[in-house]
């Protein structure tokens, strides 16, 4: 019987991968290369959108290469990748800029000027809050600083939706990318009202009308075929943005559901259905869901996992992660007092606030690095738990996902913050799971992974230790709130 199998495309913020996959669901094998991305001096942060194209050719090829005589069994693509941004085309279909990426902050002012007005619209029409790396936002500081860019956009997309153009020639995006662009994620579509008051009227055409993230929009053409070895005419799917790729992955499919993506961000997220959606709330965001009628409830921390590497750059460099959790293990609950703030990129949720600034504090003469590092998780922890605290629904279960879950103690940390079991899924690469999964339901394979609730270690919370986290949490809270004064006055040294 001929085997079939499924490419899967991950196009993060530094990393881009492809994986094959059976139609089991079971992960055959997959490629990974790091992307470029360019810095700036006032918070720009972009890729080159040919260059990270033909990263991901590079990424496809070496896995083909590897697997032989997989290429023309591949029966379906799927691609995620990472949300928000500004990835401009011509009417050439060519780009007309680097990509401008969501953790760009050039558009900041743009942001903290907005008026009640486009606060209101945002509210009326369900559209997610206004943020400096989402596209109108980066958009509308291109019209006001940098026309000669802007004036030769014909097409405004997303990162996956980049990869499918090359891919099949057509432009196209779907629901859970474009929840992100003044959409009325009820309603899912476009808010022209909205366009009008931020003075962006001309561009509400660039932006392609989303679909389903499951829905077929193109078949693999020549050109691809010959840059990457897929065969001519494989189906190409919409795809998904990868907060819900992940979370669609992972498992999260039933209202109170919840995924946890310890990244380079803390992603934390809980499936809602449409009589949950409440877009008064300006802190995180809620996007429409792979699954039709249903939404993710967003509350992401602008720190995750970049606290630790930070924290181990600064005191213990010479260290690896597996001995830092060693050591953590010595250090009792609440490191002896010192907490850490996990401010270093300011915040976002679950407070909004770009002047927050990371904290060590409550050192004495007897604390050691080894204090330090358990205060950094303990960070994480609080800020995890942090978020939760403002999700207004009831949690069922929690998944977690990201690199960060690898860690043992880290999610036993989280376990014991909130009182719940967190479960941790064995498969690394949920994003590409996700679409996988995806493909699937466009091609009408129901055939399921038997084994999949193997695939979870979980973790059991300990009461007595939820008790003392609390404790921990109440001091990181306090601090919080005690610092804000600083964080405002000490701008004028930085």
């Amino acid at each position: 019987m001929t085997k079939n199998y499924i490419l899967g495309i991950d196009a993060g913020t530094t990393k881009i991968k492809a994986g094959l996959f059976d139609i089991y669901e079971r992960m055959i094998d997959v490629e990974s290369t790091n992307c470029n991305v360019l810095l700036g001096k006032n918070g720009e942060v972009e890729m080159n959108m040919d260059e990270t194209w033909n990263v991901v050719v590079k990424v496809i090829k070496a896995l083909l290469e590897r697997n032989e005589g997989v290429k023309n069994k591949i029966i379906g693509i799927g691609v995620t990748g990472q949300g928000d941004g500004f990835w401009p085309l011509g009417k050439d279909k060519k780009p007309v800029y680097n990509a401008v990426l969501w953790n760009d902050t050039r558009a900041k002012d743009i942001v903290l000027k907005q008026g009640e007005e486009v606060k209101e619209i945002c509210s009326k029409n369900n559209i997610v809050p206004l943020f400096a790396g989402a596209p109108t936002v980066i958009l509308k500081w291109f019209l006001e600083n940098s026309s000669e860019n802007i004036d030769k956009v014909q097409y405004i997309i997303h990162c996956k939706d980049w990869i499918n153009y090359n891919l099949t020639g057509e432009i196209s995006t779907d629901y859970t990318d474009a929840s992100t662009a003044a959409f009325d994620i009820k309603k899912r579509e476009y808010c022209e009202e909205y366009f009008q008051i931020l003075g962006i009227e001309d561009f509400y055409k660039c932006f392609p009308k989303p679909g389903l993230s499951q829905k077929i929009i193109g078949f693999v053409n020549k050109i691809a075929s010959e840059q990457t070895g897929i065969a001519v005419g494989v189906p190409v799917i919409a795809g998904a943005i990868d907060v819900a790729a992940v979370a669609f992955g992972i498992g999260v499919e039933e209202k109170g559901q919840a995924c946890t993506i310890i990244g380079t961000t803390l992603c934390n997220e809980v499936l809602i259905e449409e009589e949950d959606v409440d877009l008064c709330n300006e802190i995180g965001s809620t996007l429409c869901y792979v699954m039709p009628d249903k939404y993710l409830r967003i509350i992401a921390s602008q720190s995750g996992t970049t606290l630790l590497d930070w924290i181990k750059n600064l005191v213990g460099s010479n260290i690896n992660f597996d001995e830092i959790e060693k050591i953590i293990a010595s250090i009792p609950i609440g490191s002896e007092g010192v907490v850490i703030h996990p401010y270093l990129y300011g915040e976002r949720a679950p407070f909004k606030d770009p002047s927050a600034c990371g904290a060590i504090l409550g050192l004495s003469a007897k604390h050691t690095k080894a204090n330090i590092f358990r205060a950094a998780y303990e960070s994480l922890a609080s800020a995890f738990y942090d978020c939760y605290s403002h999700m207004p629904y009831e949690i069922k279960e929690i998944f977690a996902a990201g690199g960060g879950s690898n860690s043992i103690i880290l999610c036993q940390m989280f376990s014991d913050m909130i009182n719940l079991p967190v479960k941790k899924n064995y498969n690394e690469e949920n994003g590409i799971l996700g679409v996988v999964k995806l493909v699937k339901k466009s091609l009408g394979i129901t055939e399921k992974n038997l084994d999949k609730n193997k695939d979870f270690k979980v973790f059991y919370p300990d009461y007595k230790n939820h008790l003392k986290y609390q404790e921990v949490y109440n001091l990181y809270k306090m601090l919080q709130v005690e610092l804000r004064k600083f964080w405002g006055q000490r701008q004028v040294f930085s």
